[in-house]
């Protein structure tokens, strides 16, 4: 056993070298998580109607709209942003507001977003990429979504106009069909006539996944497609409307279980599950999410 100056200088090199490799390795590991959670970046843009008493209070809570997203995505390792939007704000106010919240969400990092949109939500992303120069996305992918427009558009304009009954129930329990002012940008003529505002672009994968309620549908949707008469569809929008870009299949879905989380309803439940599914194997596929990400590769 050596003793003395010598052998104690020799040992703190011995240390050092060590200290330093260990440090290299972990530098290594925390850039490499880094790496994998930035190769997979989903943004979740909800609806007209989320957060809004109305929804809250007969259709969907504001913290099981999009659960089911926010649990399947973060399983598979990605990182999770969700759009925050003022009520019943028009779709280039609402998409304003995306802009600069996707602008933050991308902050400090390279890797692409991906948007995953709901009903009104899938309008507001496609006017953000198209009109509002939206960068940073490689790829939109939306459910439920009136990319054709919607009758009940009509229903809301002609109840309002006319001061109908309808009207003035809706009035009575709070609710003032005036305040909707993105409903007349929702109507057929209205998106047929300023298509060029939400056209597709180039570099961004686009897909749509169409809802179409059988059975178990919300009550309240069923009654409401019946009174407006809306085609077959999720009970807000016929099944043609929601079509935009590569089709990810059709679901046995109403406008309230695309994306609400509802323990006992089984069959929605693995309904969302497919599709969820459905859209990450897309977005392998085509190259929107990074190889790496989470355990399934």
């Amino acid at each position: 056993m050596e003793f003395g100056l010598g052998s104690c200088i020799r040992n703190l090199f011995r240390i050092k070298r060590v200290f330093f490799f260990a440090l290299a390795i972990f530098s290594f590991s925390a850039s490499a998580q880094a790496s994998i959670r930035s190769a997979c970046r989903i943004f979740l843009i909800p609806g007209a109607f989320h957060g809004s008493s109305l929804s809250a209070r007969f259709f969907l809570s504001e913290e099981d709209y999009f659960r089911d997203y926010r649990e399947f995505f973060a399983a598979q390792g990605c990182e999770m942003g969700r759009a925050q939007f003022p009520a019943d704000a028009t779709i280039e106010e609402r998409a304003m507001v995306l802009r600069d919240q996707v602008g933050r969400f991308r902050s400090g990092v390279s890797a692409p977003v991906v948007l995953i949109a709901h009903s009104q939500g899938g309008l507001d992303a496609r006017f953000a990429l198209k009109t509002l120069k939206l960068k940073g996305v490689s790829a939109l992918i939306t459910i439920g979504v009136p990319h054709h427009g919607t009758e009940l558009a009509h229903w809301v304009k002609r109840q309002r106009e006319s001061r109908s009954l309808i009207y003035w129930i809706f009035r009575t329990g709070g609710y003032d069909l005036d305040a909707l002012s993105f409903a007349g940008e929702m109507t057929p003529g209205f998106l047929r006539e300023k298509a060029s505002y939400f056209e597709a672009i180039s570099g961004v994968h686009y897909a749509s996944a169409r809802g179409r309620c059988d059975s178990g549908c919300h009550w309240a949707l069923r009654a409401l497609a019946w009174w407006v008469e809306i085609p077959p569809g999720d009970g807000l929008m016929s099944v043609d409307s929601q079509r935009f870009g590569d089709d990810l299949g059709l679901y046995n879905l109403d406008h309230i279980s695309e994306v609400g989380a509802d323990p006992a309803r089984l069959q929605a439940n693995a309904e969302r599950r497919r599709f969820l599914e459905r859209a990450f194997e897309y977005l392998k596929a085509s190259g929107s999410i990074g190889v790496g990400t989470g355990g399934v590769f």
